[in-house]
């Protein structure tokens, strides 16, 4: 600890000129009245590189890797980015999906992961379509009965913001809570939860607010399987003992807000 130094009495040396453009631990020599003390700057990296997929469309009998479905990735190491499939990804009766072995025709959802040297990672979605060989007719679909049934559920009750049927089937309660399903609900609830708060700090409104955020699984009418999930947003004011709800809503498959109460007529 040093006191009683002005700032302007103060001389750092770094080892590399624009030190916290790479990730690693470097040492400093600060010097202090002409005495050197020796210490260590550590830079770490926490931001997940920027991905962007296309979609890719194949010949029956030909082959697809992970890279084929990349526009770009860029990090902000400026290194190259370690692009993979999705190794974490299970479907609805819990068994792991291997994106890398689609060979029937149709088409396939696929998870693209990208990773930098620091671990950060990101996932996105694209399509594979792979083409029927000759001028056969498609095979028809074997319908099968739902093993978690259907996907009808209360509409009166629920909005759905994100689907996790397959097949128009539900799929097991017990994924409800598996991060790769829940993902994509939590990265809508994040990015509505900025939005709102931009909304109502633009009203100018005097009082203390309080948001509310409800994730939801929503299931099916027979109580059997997860259908998706349901968001709902309300935003209450406190001003001289008086609590009032601003606004309230959920969010759809379309990503708009469905209000039930909206006296400023915040935009959906």
């Amino acid at each position: 600890k040093i006191e009683n130094i002005k700032l302007d009495e103060i001389e750092i040396t770094y080892p590399v000129e624009n030190i916290t453009s790479k990730v690693g631990n470097y040492e400093v020599i600060i010097k202090v009245s002409d005495k050197n003390y020796n210490s260590k700057l550590i830079v770490v990296d926490t931001q997940k590189p920027e991905l962007v997929l296309k979609n890719v469309t194949i010949n029956e009998g030909e082959k697809y890797n992970s890279r084929d479905f990349v526009t770009s990735c860029i990090d902000n190491s400026n290194t190259e980015c370690k692009i993979s499939f999705y190794e974490d990804a299970i479907d609805e009766n819990g068994n792991k999906i291997n994106y890398s072995s689609f060979k029937d025709g149709g088409e396939h959802n696929i998870k693209i992961a990208a990773k930098d040297e620091s671990g950060n990672e990101v996932v996105k979605d694209a399509t594979l379509t792979i083409n029927r060989k000759g001028n056969s007719k498609p095979t028809t679909p074997v319908i099968e009965t739902c093993k978690y049934g259907n996907s009808e559920y209360d509409t009166s009750e629920y909005v759905l913001a994100v689907s996790t049927i397959a097949n128009n089937c539900a799929i097991s309660l017990d994924l409800y809570n598996d991060s790769t399903m829940a993902e994509k609900i939590n990265k809508i609830k994040d990015t509505e939860s900025v939005r709102i708060r931009k909304d109502i700090d633009a009203l100018n409104l005097n009082g203390r607010f309080a948001l509310n955020i409800r994730i939801t699984a929503v299931l099916n009418n027979e109580g059997d399987g997860l259908v998706g999930y349901q968001l709902a947003i309300s935003v209450n004011m406190s001003n001289n003992n008086e609590t009032r709800n601003i606004v309230s809503y959920k969010i759809n498959l379309d990503g708009k807000r469905v209000f039930s109460n909206n006296p400023y007529n915040l935009a959906n």
